[in-house]
């Protein structure tokens, strides 16, 4: 955890000058060769060395894709991008240690680790052919190059503008309004304007000339996150949530393969590695709520609203992923203790589970939408609160 935390504040200033592709290849190479020395460990040293590692690397994982998402979709997508995205996380996370359980009884932990590097390798490879850079540096527009900043006039240089007509501005028809709303709901896209050859959306590096970029310092966007976390009320709350929640995530990795496999349970590898799925089950259901559910919630509150979209609204529903951590943590950890029958651990398990993915889907979207322009900095405060 402490890896994770140090990784947010080191990879993500990195991203925003360099891109995001390298950042995602060279973190991915990290973790590739972080699991093959977890398969070759054999001291504490080794076990606390990789483990830091794999946290710094995996940081990426936890806040740079806040930034993907925010480049490529738009607001009402973005609620279901993030809860797909939290699907694919807790697949790993919970099917992981189920696959990681099985064979772990039959071939032995090693290759447990072994499989894991190897598809990490997999997909390291696919990502440096098919992963593109979603980092987006303005073309010069009618000669003008946005690198270069131009002088604004002085208040003294605006004329003042008097306005001596008496007549009334006519009065729009309904049907000239519709006709309006119609255009503006056409959106064209100019098919004549080249896309980008695969090597450029491909680049291993593309750096941010924009003079602004430039005279910003590395040092800057590293301690302007923590400027943000105490300024900004919707940074501290996402932040706290998602910090919680992969807080709960830790939580029930630890104590199942610790309580499980002691009485009054007993349970095997394998058995302590199944009781991931009743958490996986309810992460993919508040996955579902916390993405689409709520991405269609807005677009209804906005239309009502005649178009308007405030980003509270997503927070409208948040009391259901609230209360089902509540009554989670109390299910699992009140009957854990008391030595309860294992099926009410999972129910418990399922409802945090829930809680996790609804949560930071809806937490985490809620930031993206309220502070985009600042979103960039402030993606690397939740992960690592």
């Amino acid at each position: 955890m402490a890896g994770l935390a140090t990784g947010c504040i080191i990879f993500i200033p990195i991203a925003l000058r360099i891109g995001r592709r390298p950042v995602y290849l060279v973190t991915s190479l990290i973790m590739f060769g972080a699991g093959a020395w977890q398969a070759e460990t054999h001291t504490v040293g080794d076990m606390i060395g990789m483990n830091t590692i794999a946290g710094i690397a995996g940081a990426v994982n936890e806040a740079l894709f806040q930034v993907t998402v925010t480049e490529l979709f738009f607001v009402h997508q973005r609620g279901t991008m993030n809860g797909i995205y939290f699907m694919m996380v807790l697949v790993g996370n919970y099917l992981g240690p189920v696959y990681g359980g099985q064979v772990a009884v039959t071939m032995g932990w090693r290759w447990a680790c072994w499989s894991a590097t190897v598809f990490t390798g997999i997909v390291t490879v696919l990502m440096f052919f098919f992963l593109e850079e979603t980092k987006y540096i303005p073309a010069p527009l009618n000669g003008h190059d946005p690198r270069v900043t131009t002088s604004s006039p002085t208040d003294n240089e605006f004329s003042k503008i008097n306005s001596t007509a008496k007549t009334p501005l006519p009065n729009d028809s309904p049907a000239s309004v519709d006709s309006m709303d119609q255009q503006s709901d056409t959106v064209e896209i100019d098919h004549s304007i080249p896309m980008n050859s695969y090597w450029k959306r491909h680049a291993l590096l593309t750096l941010d000339k924009h003079e602004s970029t430039q005279k910003r310092t590395f040092w800057r966007d590293v301690y302007e996150p923590f400027q943000l976390l105490a300024t900004f009320p919707a940074v501290m709350f996402a932040a706290l949530q998602y910090g919680w929640s992969i807080a709960m995530l830790a939580i029930l990795a630890v104590t199942q393969s610790s309580l499980y496999s002691i009485p009054p349970y007993n349970f095997t590898a394998a058995g302590v590695g199944n009781m991931n799925i009743p958490p996986f089950i309810g992460a993919i259901l508040g996955a579902i709520f916390g993405g689409p559910l709520v991405d269609w919630s807005i677009v209804q509150i906005a239309k009502r609203r005649g178009g308007i979209y405030e980003p509270e609204t997503r927070l409208w529903l948040f009391l259901v992923p609230g209360l089902s951590m509540t009554i989670g943590c109390l299910m699992y950890g009140l009957t854990i203790a008391k030595g309860m029958p294992w099926i009410i651990n999972a129910v418990g398990a399922g409802f945090i589970g829930f809680a996790i993915g609804g949560g930071g889907d809806m937490s985490l979207t809620f930031l993206q939408d309220s502070h985009e322009h600042a979103s960039y900095p402030n993606s690397n405060r939740p992960a690592m609160v």
